[in-house]
This record gives structure tokens, C-alpha cells and sequence, in this order.
């Protein structure tokens, strides 16, 4: 019994601390505020590098996007993919 408790409590201890999440860009926090509205998020491998960028102008028309924000978007789907 003590040799299992060790074992447990030795393979506990042995695990590494999550590394610190970084911050998100400007994009991908853009991407999280606008696109989750309608449908769940896509992730950016979903689709290549030239898909991404006519998909997140054309919803990006529709929910009245400025450029500069769809721009930052697809950086950031792009970066990401």
C-alpha cells in the first residue's frame, strides 16, 4: 500500500506547471467578439491561407467589419494556420 501511494503521489509531482497563456492579438480577440456571434469558431486550419481571406471579407461586409478590423482578423488566421 505504501509503495502504491508513493508511486501516485511521485507521478503527481512529476508533472510540469501549464506554461502562461499569451495574450491575445488584437485579431484573434476580434475574431473571438465577432465571429462567435453567429457560429461556432472555426479553427484557422479549417481553411487555407487563400480561403480565409474572401470568407472574412464577405462576413465581414455583413456585420459592417471596418477594414482595418477584418485585416487584423485574417493576420491573425493566417499566422495561426
Amino acid at each position: 500500500l505504501a509503495a502504491a501511494i508513493l508511486l501516485i503521489v511521485s507521478g503527481c509531482a512529476a508533472t510540469k506547471p501549464m506554461p502562461a497563456r499569451q495574450p491575445l492579438s488584437d485579431g484573434e480577440r476580434l475574431y473571438r467578439a465577432n465571429c462567435r456571434a453567429c457560429h461556432t469558431l472555426r479553427n484557422p486550419a479549417s481553411y487555407t491561407d487563400e480561403q480565409w481571406p474572401p470568407l472574412v471579407q464577405r462576413y465581414g461586409d455583413r456585420i459592417h467589419l471596418s477594414s482595418e478590423s477584418r485585416q487584423k482578423i485574417v493576420d491573425y488566421l493566417l499566422s495561426a494556420n
